[in-house]
C-alpha cells in the first residue's frame, strides 16, 4: 500500500482497524505530528532529508528526489512540476521548473494545461480520477494526455471558476488594515472551491484570502491562501478554530483548509481578524 500527501501521523489510532497491508510506504510533506515508521511501514516525512519548511517539499517533487537516488526518473520532470505548480510552489522552485521548460522546449503555460486537465476532472467527473490516472501512468508522450477525451470537461470547469471568480470584487469582505478577504461562495461542484481561491490568491498575492463555502449538515467549509508567505495560512487557521468545537483546520504556510459548525462562522471570522490584527498591529 502508498500512501501519499496525507499527513496519517496526524491521528494514527485511525490506522490501527483498517490496516490489513504487510507493507506500507507512506512519503508525505505535512508537519509531522508522530513517527509511526515500524516493521510494517517505511514512513518517510520531508523533515528527514531537508533543511526547508516541508510544506514547500511537495509530494510530487519529494517523491521525485527519492526515487532519482535509486533509478533515473529524470523524464518524470514534468509531472513532478505539475505537483509543483498544483501545490502553489512555484516560487519555491524556479530553477527546477525552469530547467524542465528548457529541456522539453515547452512553455509554462503548457505546464499550467495539465494542472487545469486534472482539475477538470476532479471537478466536473471526480468518478473518472482513476481512470486519469492510468492515462497518465501510460502515456509515452504527455501532449497525447491533453488531446485526450478528458479534455472534454475543461470547458464546463474554466465556465464555472470564472463565473465564482468574477464574483469576488463584488462581493468579497475587505479589510485592507490587515490585508484580508473572506469571500462566501455558492458552487455546483464542491470540490471547485480549491481551484477558486487559487485563481484569487494569484489576483491578491499579497493578502490573505479565505473562501467561505457552505456545505451540507450545517457545516463552513473554507479555504486560505497567501503567496508572499507573510502570514502562515495554516497557523492562522488553527489559531482560529482553537475554541470553536468541532472545528478541523491544518495545511501549509501558503494554502490550507478547515471546517467548523456554521453557527460558529460568526466567531471564526471574529477570531480571525483579531489574530491577523494583532500581527498587524492594528487594534479592534
Amino acid at each position: 500500500m502508498l500512501i501519499l500527501d496525507i499527513g496519517i501521523d496526524s491521528a494514527p489510532h485511525s490506522m490501527d482497524e483498517k490496516f490489513h497491508f504487510d507493507r506500507c510506504l507512506v512519503i508525505d510533506h505535512h508537519q509531522m505530528y508522530a513517527d509511526l515508521n515500524s516493521k510494517k511501514m517505511v514512513f518517510l516525512k520531508a523533515q528527514f532529508f531537508t533543511d526547508k519548511d516541508p510544506s514547500s517539499y511537495v509530494t510530487s517533487k519529494f517523491a521525485f528526489d527519492l526515487f532519482g537516488r535509486l533509478v533515473d526518473v529524470s523524464d518524470l520532470d514534468w509531472l513532478a512540476c505539475i505537483g509543483i505548480i498544483g501545490d502553489m510552489n512555484t516560487r519555491n522552485w524556479q530553477p527546477f521548473i525552469q530547467g524542465t521548460i528548457e529541456k522539453r522546449n515547452v512553455s509554462l503555460t503548457w505546464l499550467y494545461r495539465f494542472v487545469e486537465l486534472i482539475a477538470g476532472v476532479e471537478v466536473m467527473a471526480e468518478e473518472k480520477i482513476e481512470q486519469l490516472f492510468w492515462e497518465f501512468y501510460g502515456a509515452k508522450d504527455p501532449n497525447y494526455i491533453l488531446e485526450s477525451g478528458f479534455k472534454k470537461y475543461l470547458e464546463e470547469f474554466r465556465l464555472e471558476r470564472e463565473e465564482l471568480t468574477k464574483g469576488f470584487e463584488e462581493k468579497a469582505e475587505s479589510f485592507p488594515e490587515i490585508e484580508l478577504f473572506f469571500y462566501d461562495i455558492k458552487a455546483k461542484h464542491e470540490n471547485i472551491k480549491s481551484y477558486v481561491v487559487n485563481e484569487i490568491s494569484e489576483m491578491h498575492p499579497n493578502s490573505t484570502v479565505i473562501l467561505l463555502h457552505y456545505l451540507g449538515g450545517g457545516r463552513v467549509r473554507f479555504s486560505a491562501r497567501r503567496q508572499d508567505f507573510k502570514v502562515k495560512a495554516n497557523e492562522l487557521l488553527v489559531k482560529a478554530t482553537k475554541d470553536i468545537p468541532e472545528s478541523s483546520a491544518g495545511g501549509h504556510i501558503p494554502a490550507a483548509a478547515g471546517s467548523i459548525p456554521k453557527r460558529f462562522l460568526g466567531q471564526f471570522k471574529k477570531n480571525v481578524i483579531r489574530i491577523l490584527g494583532e500581527q498587524y498591529g492594528v487594534k479592534k
